[in-house]
């Protein structure tokens, strides 16, 4: 199941910054329960790129990412997990 943040009822106050972004962002958020995920960006090719596991943590929790090699355009945050898949819109510019 593919939803936005507001829709996975146990993350709160998400917050995709700076965005648009030129070289690193950064996806803060609260979190009611913890679980491992898979972050990915994919742009609008479908292509995805994969950007290592991170824990969510019960409480506050950021998370930082590094656009460097990556074409200027539109791509989607992704945060998986067993139970839901997150999604978030992100805009490159190199």
């Amino acid at each position: 199941m593919i939803t936005d943040v507001e829709e996975v009822s146990f993350l709160k106050n998400a917050q995709l910054f700076p965005n648009p972004s030129t070289g690193v962002f950064y996806l803060s958020f609260h979190a009611s329960q913890s679980t491992p995920v898979r972050a990915a960006l994919v742009n609008l090719d479908g292509t995805s790129m994969d950007l290592g596991r991170r824990e969510i943590q019960v409480g506050d929790n950021r998370f930082s990412f590094r656009t460097n090699s990556m074409a200027s355009g539109i791509y989607f945050l992704q945060l998986k997990s067993d139970e839901f898949i997150l999604q978030k819109q992100l805009v490159v510019i190199d």
